[in-house]
């Protein structure tokens, strides 16, 4: 029997729901968050992610390539946010963006939640990224 190796899953998961607040100082909610979405799929498109879950409370992205992937776009994702003008008139450091990664070989729903847990406590340590 051959023993076949599980490839390897990296999932991005950011907590975005503090997002929600400021959608609701603009004036057409619905077309800030389209635009917000298509800035982001495309940040996160470059580094070869694919949006597997979006909610208002966060985004879950999975990297195929490489974990340095996942990484780079982290970076990139808070770099974007900071360049959109409603969020440049927003006090961002009076809101914690949280985002957690994590590789491994087990289901991709296990590394998912335990990147969605790393995104949680990225506020316990006063970090935006925890990998």
């Amino acid at each position: 029997m051959v023993n076949h190796l599980h490839k390897a899953h990296t999932f991005f998961v950011a907590n975005i729901q503090w997002l929600d607040c400021v959608s609701q100082t603009t004036s057409n909610q619905n077309q800030w968050w389209t635009h917000l979405k298509s800035i982001l799929e495309s940040t996160l498109h470059t580094y070869h992610g694919r949006v597997s879950q979006y909610s208002e409370h966060e985004i879950v992205v999975h990297f195929f390539d490489s974990p340095k992937d996942a990484v780079n776009a982290a970076i990139d994702f808070l770099n974007t946010l900071n360049s959109i003008p409603p969020l440049q008139k927003t006090d961002v450091n009076s809101f914690r963006l949280g985002i957690g990664i994590h590789t491994g070989k087990s289901s991709r729903s296990d590394i998912s939640s335990i990147a969605k847990q790393l995104a949680q406590r990225t506020s316990d340590y006063e970090v935006s990224i925890i990998i």
